[in-house]
């Protein structure tokens, strides 16, 4: 059997920085079988290494700026790696969204006899939460997206926005691979970047309308002091945890009494799935990616009726505790990665 060559693009080092993307690559590409696959991946790390890690061999690239710089110095950095002359060895490309999308193009005229694969985690150029200008490099990137040979989506929604040729859904470990015990404690839980966009701002500011003392607890793969400073004058019930482990990320899950996601923009939302993996409820913003889980119509909010849902679900933390009904895992996504490179070889 013939071994194929992968190249993962657009991850960050998750030991460091556990987002959704690098999550993702880090649960299904790094767990491919060795015997059939070869898989690098290059990270926006914080320093120039090569390690092995599992069926991964990762390369870490130094990047400096951060925003939109970061993903700039990112980009010409791999431009740069792919001119190597032990680049040639690579069957599949994968690009890990819109912000590696420029690269497509370079790809398909310097590796011809290769398959380029974009993975599509969100909508940049739907999120009316972002900038004009962002938005308008959005659809640029999606313009550079389509030279892929294939697109790959985690969620119906984004299948639709992207008319995706094909969809992989999402996964999430599992309540039964982390013993855990639920107890309800007094604490809020937002897990997730520190960034607008991710409704953390918005949330804090209905807090304190409410009046609220409710402990609010944030789990962000990085914390941006500016950030963290403004979100606490804001809301003085608050405290903040970095770059925390999936096993810690989980027992917080697991022992919250509410876990929210106000979030103003999801193609797909890990901490909705970890959460219910691990038999827990949330309290979501109503968007159509997060409909995708079938909760309870109680757990849906909206701007103008937020606090009358978090009050019903705060009040009776019994029903934030629930069967599991949605647990698709890794290694499903895993299969049918496997199937998707195999068709490609045909």
């Amino acid at each position: 059997m013939s071994v194929t060559n992968l190249l993962v693009i657009g991850s960050r080092d998750v030991i460091k920085v556990r987002d959704g993307i690098s999550v993702y690559v880090d649960e299904v590409f790094s767990k491919l079988s060795n015997k059939s696959y070869n898989v690098t991946s290059l990270l926006v790390a914080d320093q120039r290494k090569i390690r092995k890690r599992g069926n991964l061999v990762e390369v870490l690239l130094k990047v400096k700026r951060k925003g939109v710089l970061e993903k700039i110095e990112y980009c010409i950095k791999v431009a740069i790696f792919l001119t190597r002359k032990s680049t040639k060895k690579y069957d599949v490309f994968v690009l890990q969204g819109l912000s590696v999308a420029w690269l497509s193009p370079l790809i398909k005229i310097w590796f011809n006899n290769s398959s380029v694969v974009i993975v599509h985690h969100s909508a940049e150029h739907l999120n009316e939460g972002i900038t004009f200008w962002k938005r308008c490099i959005a659809y640029l990137a999606l313009f550079f997206s389509r030279s892929c040979d294939y697109s790959v989506a985690v969620s119906d929604y984004i299948s639709r926005a992207f008319n995706s040729s094909d969809m992989i859904r999402n996964g999430a470990s599992r309540k039964a691979d982390n013993d855990l015990e639920i107890k309800c404690n007094q604490s809020l839980l937002f897990i997730g970047r520190l960034v607008e966009e991710k409704g953390i701002v918005d949330l804090v500011m209905k807090l304190d309308k409410m009046a609220s003392m409710i402990n609010l607890v944030c789990i962000s793969p990085v914390i941006d002091k500016k950030m963290q400073k403004k979100l606490e004058n804001i809301y003085k019930n608050i405290v903040f945890y970095e770059a925390l482990s999936e096993v810690e990320v989980f027992e917080y899950i697991a022992k919250c009494k509410l876990v929210v996601i106000p979030s103003f923009n999801e193609g797909f939302s890990l901490v909705s799935q970890e959460a219910l993996n691990c038999g827990r409820l949330p309290l979501q913003r109503d968007l159509p990616a997060l409909r995708e889980f079938k909760c309870p119509e109680s757990s849906y909010f909206k701007d103008e009726n937020f606090e009358e849902r978090f009050l019903a679900m705060w009040e009776n933390s019994e029903a934030t505790i629930v069967p599991i009904t949605y647990q698709r895992g890794w290694n499903e996504v895993k299969l049918e990665w496997e199937e998707l490179i195999e068709r490609m070889k045909l």
